[in-house]
């Protein structure tokens, strides 16, 4: 059988601008709706594929509806679905304020809890993943996620006897925890602290690759036990965050503003202020 090598990301460039160009676009997102389980996801990865790091063809995806449509889509009965439904949303936001502040106004937070919480372990992992990343793009979004029940969730995941689950809702405790606020939340919750010091025990317990494999999650966790709950004197021994995370953390240390109360979205231009986080039930 011949095998051909993988396209270029150029190539990809040029067929959504192509695609764009002969007027696609909508052929494409009314797909996303199509009465086959087998070809709304498809479609989904295709967007997907378009709109990844390419800030034009994210406003064209954008003006041409796809977010209400992705949005819908993460409440498919099927699981791949939702699946992809979150891997374009992820796509179409990363790097993008205008569409980040389009999903927030949209109560993707809320959604995107709820997807935390979906049967299909996948569907879980990379609602936790897009949670993570959407708290950090706009860390005054961290009290309202906690309030929504994104502590719960991470909470419980800790507990995952999958690694990638139970690592992706330590990464969004860390997170979270980057808030003052926040923080605050986190220090009170019995049942974070409980699965958080389990992780670390488990941990703990291993050995050989195993350890040095998970060396840098037992640090993470050791030091969020440490700075939560402060159970040891030998914090100043637990590594810090990694030298990547320390703007978030400066942004803390000069107190992370209040959330602002729910209004109307703007229809400004991507240079105004983030708008508030509305709370309520999708739309």
């Amino acid at each position: 059988m011949e095998h051909f090598p993988p396209a270029r990301p150029d190539t990809f460039l040029r067929a959504a601008a192509d695609l764009h160009t002969i007027g696609g676009l909508p052929t494409l997102l009314s797909l996303l709706q199509d009465s086959h389980a087998s070809i709304r996801w498809r479609a989904a990865e295709v967007v997907a594929t378009c709109v990844q790091n390419n800030p034009p063809v994210q406003q064209w995806f954008m003006e041409g509806g796809a977010m209400p449509k992705l949005l819908h889509l993460l409440h498919d009965e099927d699981a791949s679905c939702r699946t992809k439904a979150l891997l374009a949303l992820s796509c179409l936001i990363r790097l993008n304020p205008l569409a980040l502040e389009v999903f927030r106004q949209k109560r993707g937070i809320p959604q995107l809890i709820q997807a935390a919480d979906d049967k299909d372990i996948k569907v879980q992992r990379k609602a936790l993943h897009l949670l993570r990343h959407v708290v950090q793009a706009h860390p005054p979004d961290s009290v309202a996620a906690c309030q929504l029940g994104a502590l719960h969730q991470a909470a419980s995941h800790l507990a995952s006897s999958d690694d990638d689950t139970w690592q992706a809702a330590l990464a969004l405790v860390q997170q979270l925890a980057e808030d003052t606020q926040s923080a605050q939340m986190l220090q009170q919750d019995k049942q974070l602290q409980h699965q958080l010091q389990t992780v670390q025990a488990k941990l703990q317990g291993l050995t050989g690759e195993d350890r040095e494999a998970t060396g840098e999650e037992l640090a993470e966790c050791t030091r969020l036990i440490h700075s939560l709950y402060n159970t040891s004197s030998q914090s100043a021994s637990v590594p810090q965050t990694h030298p990547s995370k320390a703007p978030a953390a400066a942004a803390v240390a000069n107190g992370a503003p209040r959330l602002p109360q729910a209004q109307s979205p703007g229809h400004g231009n991507s240079s105004l202020p983030a708008a508030p986080l509305l709370l309520g039930p999708p739309s």
